[in-house]
């Protein structure tokens, strides 16, 4: 396994109840490490001194665990430039 830094500034959760929060940033950094840390993965570049990332909407019942996999896709994708994350 090969060690990814990942650091993330900001991480804006408008309209998400505040113990939801814990939830989301859980899921996040688990999807990553398991979308990034796995061998064979390229990466576009070394460093991404910053990457927005688009807003993500998610349908009435999703989880906030759902909303952390999918803001670690997007942020996935956009760190490997190869389409490798995924929303789900």
């Amino acid at each position: 396994m090969r060690r990814v830094v990942v650091h993330i500034d900001r991480l804006a959760l408008h309209g998400l109840a505040r113990h939801d929060a814990r939830a989301v940033t859980d899921a996040l950094h688990d999807e990553l490490a398991g979308l990034l840390g796995r061998p064979g993965t390229p990466l576009a570049v070394h460093q991404v001194p910053v990457t927005t990332v688009p807003a993500l909407r998610l349908g009435a019942g999703s989880t906030p665990a759902a909303l952390g996999r999918a803001a670690a896709g997007a942020v996935a994708t956009a760190i490997s430039g190869t389409g490798t994350g995924r929303v789900r």
